[in-house]
């Protein structure tokens, strides 16, 4: 053993003179012919990728595959910088496509390597980075996550010192304090872009002009200052209109929601069809959001089946762009128009697909976490591997060289040899005791991953269980809405009794046969449905106890476990609080309920031990 362990320190001493050798002029020149034939093989593919970039012909499949190809050929060269420069524009893509979750994890992955690589301080990224983080934070402010945007923006205006670059930031800061409900800070923040407007010595560039007004007219629209939000909407027309196509259909848009909410809906759907217009050869984002806007003023005015084409356009668009939160409040809003034409399961289908959908949206963020976790662990396994395979294919080479050549240098380097054996046996030991470590960190690297993913996955599992319950809630509005249906029966009846004209007894009893399409049993019956999903062994538990509580009073218990009071209770089934007094007293009665002992304990008490049994 002790002979073998000698025989390789020898080859591996002989190896470093090996190396010298190798550098002889003809090997040399032959490497570098190679490394020439390998150079003019990615620049021409790196042509290529551009090529097809540039063209603008691809599909957005494509295109992106076009993108990756070319960072990975970048990354192969070790050309990082460039890497990071075809992420950045691989981002924006996304952006334009709607695909704002990818984007901004394509957007966090370059921010990532340029830090760890330190590539923030090079000349052709300073600006780049400062533009990514902006970016960042209007993709973060799109997906709700407000407290990650506002970090963006705050080290986007520590690392600028460019005088546009802080004013837009400020602007930004100043419409998130406002969807944050921080009115304060949003006029702080607001004041700030506007005095650094005021107070600088160079002119300020448009595209920065149109950003300050735009949020400023947000920040009116917000407070429902209407017409100061025109007005500052207005002047980011004017300065829209100066630089690129997509700034103007914004201004459009956000100028249509300020005239839906002043119910000017004739100059809003001008300024949503003039965005159609621009948007009518291209899918977007900005195209599907107005046409569904189209169909919600077509609603607003009761043309419901203009509402219902424009609405399938947009459910078109949103699915062609992968727009989810999109797609799912369409959905709901056309299950509103089938409410209006009394067509109630086609609405039933629609809202339940909607809800459904905004459900899944809604984890998009917890799943975003695992995707980061994943890939950074993904990172680490990768950089270690390399390491490893680095330090086998240097052994593998120093094994493979000439022997002969080895022993010819042997008796050079015969009084060096055993100066550097005990060193050499020492650092063999070093580096298999680092190998044994890499491994445990992959080991421990794994399991920590594995257990967050588990953690993610208890998560979504509680926010799932969260949804049916309100879908519960939900249920109950609709069996109060059907008892007030009752309510108006009634009225009508009172009606009828009284002396009126035949035009008026037409309509009174046009009204009560509209009233009379409606179900209350059948509503009750759905609400069962849907409470008996969430607790399943309620009702069963309670018949099980006592059998002779009716149906009324089983409801009465229902409204009692989700803790409803006396006065929410008579309001639901359309009865006098009194009379509910008298029902709950039957069902303590009936149950033998203490007197010490509340309805609601007694009840959740009944449920628990059923769950248990």
């Amino acid at each position: 053993m002790f002979v073998k362990k000698i025989f390789s320190i020898k080859t591996l001493v002989f190896a470093i003179f090996l190396v010298v050798l190798c550098n002889l002029t003809p090997r040399a020149q032959g490497k570098s012919t190679t490394e020439n034939y390998k150079n003019t093989k990615f620049k021409a593919r790196e042509k290529l990728y551009k090529d097809l970039i540039q063209q603008n012909q691809l599909s957005d499949i494509s295109l992106l595959a076009a993108y990756d190809s070319l960072m990975m050929l970048c990354a192969q060269q070790n050309k990082m910088e460039e890497v990071c420069l075809w992420a950045m524009e691989k981002s924006a893509e996304l952006r334009k496509i709607g695909k704002y979750s990818a984007s901004f994890f394509e957007s966090k992955h370059c921010l990532h390597l340029m830090d760890s690589l330190h590539l923030n301080q090079s000349p052709q990224l300073v600006n780049k980075n400062v533009e990514c983080l902006y970016d960042m934070a209007k993709m973060a402010l799109n997906l709700g996550l407000y407290d990650q945007s506002v970090g963006y923006l705050f080290d986007m205006i520590s690392i600028s010192k460019n005088t546009n670059q802080s004013i837009q930031a400020y602007s930004l800061l100043s419409l998130l304090f406002i969807n944050m409900d921080k009115p304060q800070l949003a006029a702080n923040y607001i004041n700030k872009a506007t005095k650094l407007i005021n107070s600088s010595k160079t002119k300020v560039d448009s595209a920065t002009m149109f950003i300050y007004y735009n949020h400023y007219g947000g920040v009116f629209y917000a407070q429902k200052k209407y017409n100061e939000a025109i007005a500052q909407m207005e002047k980011a027309e004017e300065y829209a209109q100066k630089g690129n196509e997509e700034d103007l259909l914004v201004v459009y848009y956000n100028l249509s929601n300020i005239y839906i909410s002043l119910d000017e809906r004739v100059l809003a759907r001008n300024y949503l069809l003039n965005i159609l217009k621009i948007c009518k050869d291209k899918t977007s984002y900005l195209h599907a959001l107005a046409t569904q806007n189209v169909g919600y003023i077509y609603f607003l005015e009761g043309q419901y089946q203009q509402a219902l084409t424009y609405y399938t356009q947009a459910m078109a668009l949103a699915h062609k762009i992968d727009a989810k939160k999109l797609l799912s409040s369409t959905l709901i809003e056309m299950s509103e128009v089938y409410m209006e034409l009394q067509d109630y399961k086609t609405a039933w289908t629609y809202q339940k697909q909607g809800y459904t959908l905004k459900d899944s949206v809604m984890n998009t963020k917890a799943m975003e976490e695992i995707m980061i976790q994943t890939n950074n662990f993904e990172q680490r396994q990768e950089k270690l591997e390399k390491q490893i395979l680095t330090q086998n294919l240097l052994v593998n080479t120093l094994q493979n060289r000439n022997k002969t050549v080895l022993l010819i240098i042997l008796f050079v380097l015969l009084a060096i040899f055993i100066v550097l054996l005990a060193w050499i046996l020492k650092r063999l030991k070093v580096q298999q005791n680092n190998n044994k470590n890499l491994n445990n960190t992959l080991s421990t690297l794994e399991d920590n991953t594995k257990k967050e993913v588990l953690h993610s996955t208890q998560k979504l599992n509680e926010d799932i269980d969260f949804k049916n319950r309100e879908l519960t809630s939900t249920s109950l509005l609709l069996i109060k809405a059907n008892e007030m249906v009752g309510i108006l029966k009634n009225e009508i009846k009172k009606l009828k009794v009284c002396k009126m004209e035949e035009a008026t007894k037409e309509i009174v009893n046009e009204m009560e046969s509209v009233l009379n399409t409606h179900n209350t049993d059948q509503n009750w019956q759905e609400f069962k449905l849907y409470f008996e999903q969430v607790h399943p062994n309620f009702f069963f538990s309670l018949t099980h106890l006592c059998p002779e509580l009716s149906t009324s009073e089983q409801r009465t218990c229902a409204l009692i476990f989700l803790n409803f009071s006396t006065k929410e209770i008579a309001s639901i089934t359309h009865r006098s609080p009194r009379t509910v007094e008298t029902i709950m007293y039957q069902i303590r009665k009936k149950l033998n309920i203490p007197s010490e002992e509340k309805t609601l304990n007694f009840i959740q008490d009944i449920l628990r031990k059923e769950n248990t049994k």
